[in-house]
């Protein structure tokens, strides 16, 4: 009799510590399944963190390319659609977005002046090239225009470059249907009112007078 019950307690031994075993590899398996499934989910996560905001990924975008083909009669230019990231002089950076379905600009084919204005006191472009100064008109494209004067609205803060001398226009596309361009910008000054805030009853808190733009770069595109 002891001879059986010691056998007994053996294989009662042997069956708990099998039982054991298959359950230490069970965890072992799950806790293998589970590190990939961690691992995939932190680097969706890091990707999508990543990304830029969509206003920082229409500022990126290069302009519009067209064909040339100087207007012969005075086009209205019906939409207008532009970005810019700007830096000023204290450090703040912005990506502004400027859209328009009401209005753009117009080409005068009498002085062959290109006027370009469309947004409003929190977003605005002003661009306005002088056709009849020599360079100023672009014969391929794209081409840098010789001479014109710019002004952006950044979060309720009118900046101009008044002298023409800190933006450079390059025209990517002209004709009837479409203007096209892109612009950089250094140094460029705030001016306490400008053409966007005439009958705006907006109020916004004005920038110290001595900010300026450092660094500006954007596209634009208008369409009749």
């Amino acid at each position: 009799m002891s001879a059986i019950r010691s056998a007994r307690t053996v294989a009662t031994v042997l069956g708990v510590g099998a039982l054991g075993l298959g359950l230490l590899t069970a965890c072992s398996d799950s806790s293998d399944d589970a590190s990939p499934a961690t691992s995939e989910s932190q680097v969706s996560t890091t990707s999508e963190e990543a990304q830029d905001p969509p206003a920082m990924q229409e500022c990126s975008r290069e302009a519009p390319t067209g064909p040339l083909a100087v207007p012969t009669t005075s086009t209205e230019y019906t939409s207008g659609e532009a970005a810019y990231s700007v830096t000023l002089s204290d450090g703040t950076e912005r990506c502004v977005v400027v859209e328009s379905d009401s209005s753009g600009g117009d080409f005068d084919s009498t002085d062959k002046e290109i006027d370009i204005r469309f947004g409003d006191t929190s977003a605005g472009l002003l661009i306005t090239i002088d056709g009849e100064k020599e360079g100023n008109l672009p014969t391929e494209v794209p081409q840098r225009v010789g001479d014109a004067f710019m002004g952006m609205q950044v979060d309720g803060n009118y900046f101009a470059d008044s002298m023409h001398s800190g933006c450079e226009v390059t025209l990517t596309g002209l004709d009837d249907e479409m203007i096209a361009g892109e612009f950089t910008c250094t140094d460029v000054t705030l001016f306490e009112d400008g053409p966007f805030s005439l009958g705006s009853e907006s109020t916004t808190t004005p920038l110290p007078e001595d900010t300026t733009i450092t660094d500006a770069k954007g596209w634009f595109v208008l369409r009749a």
